[in-house]
């Protein structure tokens, strides 16, 4: 059993880079569209710089897709060694209980103290809970915030267990060969990019993505990560899928750069906000600005798979530490982050120097309160979490023959990376 390391330190690196993603947000002249009608003045006057939105846009092409590429590898490892129904209660239990106990203690009530602070509800917090769902954000009172992922995550795994129980069949095998085969050549892996901007390019207009994921009106948002999180299976089924990864991403990333320069190019401008200003009518900028999106988010996730094959596939005594805290880190950190707002952009000091102190404030604010919470068990099983701590799962199988597989790479047709453990 040769584990896969790299798989934990990027499901790491992905949590830290929600955390940095969401203090970029309070210093980006996009703030002010979460601001409406002059509410929070500390968000909406503090200083702010381009830089922070240019981050903020790159971070739109991958982060939460790797996440989803993760989640959907993970699951080749859970349904290679438990049942449908074991399954099944795993996801309801590690995903729907944590999402129905923050949904209950922190997402109403701060959805109901944005409403009720900015004017746009009139009643005590009791009486919000019975009318949460009437409406979606930034105009109704329907709001997840960061629980969307988990929403859509459950979704997914319930979703696509047919379709993976296909991918185990004969014939699900055969059309698995025929994918193996075509992505070994140069370029193949981008085979699974076609449907990724056929969607883009169906969907955008009819369905723009709306500010608040919400699964209401967010269908082009919806389709693409679950294409990724079903790509994220297929890629993890086949060792050949991982040795087409290894020989191939050197040259993706060079598309990742060409393309990621597109994107900062058009973010940059000063009238450009993806909230309001995206192209949503057919035209040649809109077939161009989405195909460029869609390829460039594509080719991230292969550089950072790639990445993650060369580099980090070692373990370290930090790996075992940290992922224990990678899923708390996700579910907890806006319960500081939100506190934060009101402490650091009333400085009114230079973005970069707030940006880092409220990322430190956050990052140590959250492992303090997961450390407290993973004290006692009844904490850890309302989170979603073990009971003890397990040691890593992302591991796949070495196969007789399989000996020469490039640096980085080991096989299997049922192991898997656990996305959240």
């Amino acid at each position: 059993m040769n584990r896969r390391y790299d798989f934990d330190w990027l499901r790491i690196f992905g949590a830290v880079m929600v955390v940095v993603a969401h203090c970029a947000l309070s210093f980006s002249p996009w703030t002010a569209i979460f601001s409406p009608d002059g509410a929070f003045a500390e968000l909406s006057n503090a200083p702010s710089s381009k830089f922070f939105s240019e981050l903020l846009w790159n971070l739109n092409l991958w982060l939460m897709p790797l996440f989803m590429l993760l989640a959907g590898a993970s699951v080749c490892y859970t349904l290679g060694k438990r049942s449908n129904r074991q399954y099944v209660r795993e996801r309801l239990l590690h995903l729907g209980f944590p999402l129905i106990v923050l949904l209950v203690i922190f997402i109403i009530p701060a959805t109901y103290w944005v409403r009720s602070s900015s004017g746009q509800f009139d009643g005590s917090l009791l009486e919000f809970y019975l009318h949460y769902f009437e409406g979606v954000a930034p105009d109704g009172n329907f709001a997840l915030f960061h629980m969307w992922f988990l929403v859509y995550l459950l979704i997914y795994a319930l979703l696509a267990l047919p379709l993976f129980q296909f991918f185990a069949s004969a014939a699900g095998r055969r059309l698995m060969d025929k994918l193996a085969r075509a992505s070994k050549r140069t370029g193949g892996i981008y085979l699974f990019a076609i449907p990724l901007v056929i969607v883009q390019l169906a969907l955008i207009h009819v369905s723009p993505p709306p500010v608040f994921a919400a699964l209401v009106n967010d269908g082009t948002r919806f389709v693409s990560f679950f294409l990724v999180f079903i790509f994220g299976y297929i890629l993890n089924s086949d060792s050949r899928f991982q040795m087409a990864i290894a020989r191939q991403w050197r040259l993706i990333a060079i598309v990742t750069v060409v393309t990621s320069a597109v994107m900062f190019v058009i973010a940059w401008q000063d009238s450009f906000n993806p909230y309001v200003s995206l192209p949503l009518d057919y035209s040649w900028e809109y077939v161009g600005f989405w195909t460029v999106f869609a390829l460039s988010s594509w080719s991230w996730l292969i550089t950072w798979l790639g990445v993650g094959q060369r580099f980090l596939n070692v373990n370290h005594s930090l790996l075992k530490r940290a992922s224990t805290v990678t899923y708390p880190l996700y579910l907890l950190h806006p319960i500081v982050w939100i506190p934060s707002l009101f402490i650091v952009l009333p400085w009114q000091v230079n973005p970069f120097f707030g940006f880092v102190a409220q990322t430190v404030i956050v990052l140590i604010g959250t492992l303090a309160l997961t450390a407290l919470l993973q004290c006692w068990s009844v904490t850890r099983f309302l989170l979603g979490l073990k009971t003890k701590t397990a040691p890593s799962q992302f591991s796949l199988r070495r196969s007789k023959g399989e000996e020469n597989l490039p640096q980085g790479v080991s096989a299997t047709a049922e192991k898997g990376a656990i996305l959240v453990q």
